[in-house]
């Protein structure tokens, strides 16, 4: 398979290249959206479906069809109650690394317990709330930033709560959940989904997106790729391409303007980020600070990447490139921001800066 077949076929399977249909595929598709920052969450979200609406996210959010917990990579994800079960189940043998404790493991393992006994009571805190009342009981332990933070991790590896889906860093709620099931087939279940969204894979691009060990992963990997055809090298996917069809996806990708938004999933989904941009570019786009930046790919080649910034009743867009735009690109990728601004409420303005 050709580099620009290989990034059509990924492109389309995520749901980039032809927006999906129904509201929530894009959460089921892509197994959660990864919301370091809430925000970027939500405009992943926006940009994978064909007519999203701020009001139908709400009352997602609302209803707690979205959660907010550690997916893969001990990343916080927004995804549906039963794709955190998945997840969970998946890396019951996965063990938070050594360096979270901060050399506190016991009063970590402590306050876990307490914070079960309090979720035995009252299903759901705010952060003011479950501080103060940890307060009372450990007043000499420093209970806010990362001790809590690897308290509420530990808690949520083991599907004993996750956040409320509108849940920032600073201004959090968590919610008492029913542990899985131990499911022996979760992983192969997670691999099959994987696939479904993110093939042609590799398993070293499955282990670099889920976080589990090659180890745990690699015998049932073989077992479930063993019937299949690869489609280069050690790439799989679910679906056989034709040659008509691989033809029809790089056409329409060489004739069309995309854009994703930050740590979206085709920048956070596999080990080799060469099939979407050449390594001089990933300094760019992947920063050392762990920014993953907004793509905009024009023709099947990644141009350039945009950047949003609230000021009053505007939202000022910046459109960063090294690859010449002509009017006629500019005007097209402005087309794909400007609702975003209307999700937003905000009247857009636009700044084209060529990088040299």
């Amino acid at each position: 398979m050709e580099n620009k077949q290989l990034l059509a076929v990924r492109l389309f399977n995520q749901g980039l290249l032809r927006p999906l249909e129904q509201p929530t595929a894009a959460f089921a598709r892509i197994v959660g959206i990864q919301s370091q920052q809430p925000q970027a969450a939500w405009l992943n979200w926006a940009l994978h479906t064909a007519a999203p609406e701020a009001a139908f996210f709400k009352q997602l959010v609302e209803q707690r069809q979205l959660v907010r917990a550690w997916g893969q990579r001990w990343t916080l994800h927004l995804l549906s109650p039963a794709d955190l079960q998945l997840v969970i189940s998946a890396r019951q043998a996965e063990k938070l690394p050594a360096a979270y404790f901060r050399d506190q493991k016991d009063q970590v393992l402590a306050v876990v317990a307490a914070i079960k006994q309090l979720l035995e009571h009252q299903s759901v805190f705010s952060r003011a709330s479950l501080l103060a009342e940890l307060q009372n009981e450990f007043p000499n332990l420093p209970l806010d930033g990362r001790f809590i933070y690897a308290v509420l991790q530990f808690l949520s590896a083991q599907g004993a709560l996750y956040f409320d889906a509108s849940s920032t860093t600073q201004n959090w709620r968590i919610i008492a959940a029913t542990p899985p099931q131990n499911d022996t087939n979760a992983l192969a279940v997670l691999i099959q989904r994987y696939l479904a969204g993110f093939g042609p894979a590799s398993m070293t691009d499955f282990v670099r997106w889920a976080g589990i060990k090659l180890s745990t992963v690699r015998p049932v990997w073989q077992q479930f790729v063993a019937q299949r055809r690869p489609f280069q090298a050690e790439l799989f996917s679910l679906q056989d391409y034709s040659r008509s069809q691989l033809q029809e996806l790089t056409d329409e990708l060489a004739a069309k303007v995309l854009i994703a938004a930050p740590y979206d999933a085709s920048m956070t989904g596999y080990a080799n980020k060469d099939w979407l941009m050449p390594p001089r570019l990933q300094k760019i786009m992947w920063t050392k600070n762990g920014i993953l930046r907004a793509p905009i790919i024009v023709n099947g080649e990644l141009s350039g990447y945009w950047i949003q910034q609230v000021k009053g009743a505007r939202l000022h867009f910046t459109i960063v490139h090294w690859q010449t735009l002509t009017a006629n690109v500019q005007q097209k990728i402005q087309a794909k921001l400007v609702p975003l601004a209307q999700l937003q409420s905000l009247s857009p303005t636009f700044k084209f800066q060529q990088l040299t």
